[in-house]
């Protein structure tokens, strides 16, 4: 695998993508909270659902703290394969940039987007600092525009989307929480990639004009 491709930029969502964050979620919310929800109930609406507005949301908020801003960031399980997936794309000439919609700075303690950071930094990620982007008030559209990315990564099928809409190929992650993204979105056009071995099988076939 050698590095005569041209290269190329792929935005890659953290969190779902990079690190397996709804199964740290799911551990705390069993083990300190005492609540029985699977992965694919980890999101916010789905609490929302399951135990009404203020609750729901409350519960939702409590779990995002004690995993984002906490020790417990830096246990969660990686992906399988996203680090040696990254670096076979690297090795193939793709630049890789990992976006993320937690906020703050990488050098503040107390930040969502520290712990993301840091979190890289102990699992051996090689990912450079200024490869490594939080929205900070702007869209990850207006990253993915700035870096001219080839298209974005994400397990969120609202965030890739607007990347689709602007000509841009946008890469659906699967997880539990997106299993049904096709039935809800009734104009999906997303490419599903299955795992970190299915992406970097797609991106290396992609034709060098792509």
């Amino acid at each position: 695998m050698g590095s005569s491709r041209r290269t190329k930029t792929i935005a890659i969502d953290f969190d779902g993508v990079i690190a397996n964050s709804d199964s740290a979620k799911v551990a705390f919310a069993r083990d300190e909270l005492g609540l029985d929800v699977s992965e694919g109930d980890m999101k916010e609406r789905y609490f929302v659902e399951l135990f009404g507005e203020e609750r729901g949301r409350g519960l939702y908020a409590r779990i995002l703290e004690s995993i984002y801003r906490s020790e417990r960031m830096l246990e969660t399980p990686m992906m399988p394969h996203s680090r040696e997936g990254l670096s076979k794309l690297r090795a193939a000439g793709w630049s890789c940039a990992v976006l993320t919609s937690r906020s703050g700075s990488l050098t503040d303690g107390d930040s969502y987007a520290y712990w993301a950071w840091r979190y890289l930094q102990e699992h051996g990620y090689e990912i450079e600092e200024g490869n490594f982007l939080n929205v900070n008030g702007r869209t990850k559209l207006d990253m993915c525009l700035a870096l001219d990315a080839h298209g974005l990564v994400d397990d969120d099928y609202a965030k890739i989307a607007p990347v689709i809409a602007a000509g841009l190929k946008g890469y659906l992650f699967s997880t539990q929480t997106n299993r049904g993204a096709e039935e809800e979105y009734p104009a999906f056009q997303g490419i599903r990639v299955e795992d970190w071995d299915h992406l970097v099988r797609m991106l290396l076939s992609l034709p060098e004009e792509a």
